[in-house]
């Protein structure tokens, strides 16, 4: 009897572990979506208990999900999905099967194989995130303990053979040894009904398949629907007073931020709106910012340019921060103005876009990265480093971090629209209707630039500035 109630309490905990996973994954799915469209993220102040702490930047970061296919076949699958469908499967198993028993007892290594491998992964994830990102996610560590406990839980539930039994038999004369048969079928084992029938794995997998998909379609839904939402909230907003709005942020303080020739530059020079980026190749955010800039910049060609300026978040290069937030900053944005020398405003935006892309690869192995990235873009690896040596090309990265601290600039990204520190580069809508405005004259001082596709405005340097 304690054993048959010790393995009820077992399935018990094994589903309740497994509920507790799915509420987990539940949280970090909203989070994912907090990162995707922006709102209020449920028990933030759980991801941001210390400094070492955020939810928010660790599924920002490349690991946050997982993509498969190309181009317009892509489909980008949030890591917290995965996490969702594992346990969602673990809970199907648990109720429609739970112990398998008698002949089929085997088919209990299913689960044991699925946490096992689920557990595998948690480590994997709990490595990388430990070790090459600057925070670490309270959540996702719940998530994966969960699954660890999960997988010890499914071990300790694996049936055994029942244990032979004495049966009664036929009574026998007194003094005289039963037959060997009922011998034999006193000793033999109880029998035990098969479990689960073939009917009831098809369930399982049933459910698991159907809890799973709706979750799938959940998540769409709310993504798009936190995006409708957004986009409502901003029409409610702005829609009867759109004019008003603007005309508040167009009539805020108009910084002057200097633009020299030396600076990269993405668009027309004669474009009628200027947009001004202060980032760190190393910040994770810094990469969404870059990515909806290339957006906008699609959707409105011509009507802005974008000037970069380098605020690493490294207290090597930038005295105006307290403390070190990513260690490869410095070496990353060094890295990228050598190659605007070396190769001009076309080679800048190419080794842009490689270290937004791989920052993390950038940060483990950066002489590797530096190799494979000049001969991707076509810059010759040996000037790029005799630039990489001189003083100047470090005085350049301190200008930017000088200029940046002159307007304000205290963290990345932080952007300006035609001289004003613009938060809301998110808002597509806002941009619209910012870029139908008249637009402040740009400061006529860089060479005509067309970003990546276009070819070089400015010759290579054919040596070093100091040696």
């Amino acid at each position: 009897m304690k054993k048959h109630w010790a393995v009820w309490l077992g399935l018990a905990l094994a589903l309740l572990l497994s509920v507790a996973g799915l509420v987990v994954s539940g949280i970090l799915l909203q989070h994912h979506l907090v990162v995707e469209v922006g709102g209020d993220p449920l028990f933030n102040n759980i991801c941001e208990v210390t400094e070492n702490t955020s939810c928010d930047e660790v599924l920002a970061s490349e690991w946050g999900e997982f993509e498969w296919g190309r181009g317009e076949g892509r489909i980008s699958i949030p890591t917290a999905m995965l996490g969702f469908f594992f346990f969602a499967a673990m809970v199907s198993w648990f109720v429609v099967v739970g112990r398998p028993l008698g002949s089929r007892r085997r088919l209990h290594a299913l689960p044991v194989l699925a946490t096992a491998a689920g557990t595998a992964g948690c480590v994997f994830l709990d490595y990388v995130m430990f070790t090459q990102l600057d925070k670490w996610c309270p959540f996702c560590f719940a998530a994966h303990v969960i699954a660890a406990l999960l997988f010890i839980m499914t071990l300790l539930l694996w049936p055994r053979r029942a244990a032979a039994v004495a049966r009664p038999g036929r009574p026998v004369a007194p003094g005289f040894p039963p037959p060997v048969h009922q011998r034999l079928e006193r000793m033999s084992p109880a029998p035990t009904a098969a479990h689960p029938s073939f009917h009831l794995i098809v369930v399982a997998i049933l459910l698991a398949a159907a809890t799973s998909a709706a979750a799938w379609s959940a998540y769409h839904r709310q993504l798009q629907k936190a995006y409708a939402n957004e986009y409502f909230d901003r029409w409610q907003e702005y829609e009867n007073q759109y004019e008003a709005a603007c005309d508040k942020f167009l009539a805020g303080k108009q910084l002057h931020i200097p633009i020299s020739t030396e600076d990269p530059v993405y668009g027309p020079v004669d474009a009628p709106h200027t947009v001004v980026v202060f980032t760190d190749f190393q910040c994770p955010y810094c990469r969404v910012l870059q990515k909806s800039l290339y957006d906008r910049f699609q959707e409105n060609p011509g009507l802005f340019r974008i000037v970069f300026k380098y605020f690493p978040m490294n207290t090597t290069c930038n005295k105006h921060i307290t403390r070190t937030l990513y260690k490869g900053a410095c070496a990353a944005v060094v890295t990228a103005e050598a190659a605007r020398l070396v190769g001009g405003n076309e080679a800048f935006w190419k080794m842009h876009d490689e270290l937004f892309d791989k920052p993390k690869e950038f940060a483990r192995q950066s002489t590797e990265f530096v190799q494979a990235a000049t001969q991707r873009i076509g810059v010759d690896h040996d000037q790029l480093w005799r630039y990489i040596r001189t003083t100047s090309i470090w005085n350049r990265i301190r200008e930017n971090v000088d200029q940046g601290h002159a307007v304000g600039v205290k963290g990345t990204p932080t952007m300006f629209f035609d001289g004003r520190k613009m938060d809301k580069w998110g808002d597509a809508n806002f941009w619209r209707y910012l870029l139908r405005q008249e637009a402040t004259p740009p400061e006529p001082t860089p060479p005509p630039a067309t970003g990546p596709a276009s070819p070089p405005t400015t010759q290579p340097a054919s040596q070093p500035a100091d040696t």
